[in-house]
């Protein structure tokens, strides 16, 4: 990868993006670094590993958000389902009947 395509990607507005170009990086220069660099570069790598298993496991449940979405997107479609079918299914009475 060229540097201007890790710059690029570090820059990104998704963080995901620039945590993924973060980790390559330091894994490149974990694999050449000198021996007493090894630790602080693992340790920077760890932290970046554990922020992108977090943004995973948002991403894969779901934002509560979302969540709240889908539920009242279901039920204006139903609503809008009911109307379309001649009302609310209950027969009211009319006067004088």
């Amino acid at each position: 990868m060229a540097m201007d395509d890790f710059i690029n990607e570090l820059n990104s507005d998704d963080e995901l993006t620039s945590l993924k170009a973060l980790r390559r990086h330091l894994s490149a220069h974990i694999a050449v670094a000198e021996t007493h660099e090894v630790a602080q570069l693992s340790n920077k790598l760890q932290a970046v590993l554990k922020r992108i298993s977090e943004i995973d496991k948002t991403e894969q449940k779901g934002q509560p958000s979302d969540e709240i979405a889908k539920r009242r997107e279901a039920r204006r479609s139903a609503a809008k389902m009911v109307k379309t079918a001649g009302g609310s299914g209950v027969k009211r009475r009319t006067r004088g009947t």
